[in-house]
């Protein structure tokens, strides 16, 4: 007998109880915290890298960002990391993109 692979068998374990492959999936809502415990938003404005390629640098490629990030005379803003995602400060993103846009012109 073959053995099967512990993703294949909780796979099947799944199926068996009845949450998958049972008709159409229902998307879960998280539950609702108390206001009280509600977590803080950011009062820096913590954006992605990828977002912040998209919305603000034009889309340019990751490896473009990495250059500037690792250039230490671009002055590119400090790369804040959270479990392997890489952030960077909105206000600090838009005062460089102010900064070259006044150098460039």
């Amino acid at each position: 007998m073959k053995k099967l692979t512990r993703k294949t068998r909780a796979r099947r374990r799944m199926r068996k109880a009845g949450s998958v492959g049972s008709g159409p999936q229902v998307a879960r809502q998280p539950p609702a915290l108390p206001a009280d415990t509600m977590p803080e938003v950011d009062p820096e404005g913590l954006i992605s890298l990828p977002s912040a390629r998209e919305r603000f640098l034009g889309g340019v490629s990751a490896v473009t960002v990495w250059r500037w990030r690792h250039d230490s005379g671009s002055g590119f803003p400090a790369v804040t990391t959270i479990e392997g995602r890489h952030y960077v400060r909105k206000r600090e993103l838009l005062a460089w993109l102010a900064k070259r846009t006044k150098v460039a012109a």
